[in-house]
């Protein structure tokens, strides 16, 4: 009885869906591992303020995939969402002052990567 309820539990994410979020936050490391980013870090109070608010959406969407697939596409749209406006900050030079060329490079597929979460969490909310 236990398999059949989790199995019903989450009948509309695919595998694709979550790769999706793995995808955003392997996205995260980018900048730093590449070293695109040249401007000064932001104090370390802004960085830790940014990583709750950028990070926690997108992982706790991916946990309650499983679980609460509705609760998981609202999540996924809220993340994606905050991934595109962090991108338009960004490249608009709002957080840190103007992007190096590399950045507003990895600026448009991080928006682009947004813009596909909110896109599938959408359409699962909805299907």
């Amino acid at each position: 009885m236990t398999s059949g309820m989790l199995t019903a539990a989450s009948p509309r994410w695919a595998p694709i869906d979550r790769l999706v979020f793995v995808v955003l936050l392997a996205s995260f490391a980018i900048p730093p591992g590449l070293a695109l980013d040249t401007r000064p870090s932001p104090s370390d109070a802004l960085t830790a303020v940014l990583a709750v608010v950028y990070l926690g959406p997108p992982i706790g969407a991916l946990v309650a995939s499983w679980r609460w697939p509705l609760a998981a596409g609202r999540l996924g749209v809220l993340a994606g969402l905050l991934v595109i406006a962090l991108s338009i900050l960004d490249v608009l030079g709002a957080i840190v002052g103007p992007p190096p060329t590399g950045m507003v490079v990895f600026d448009g597929w991080f928006g682009l990567v947004g813009a596909v979460v909110v896109w599938r969490c959408w359409r699962l909310m909805r299907g």
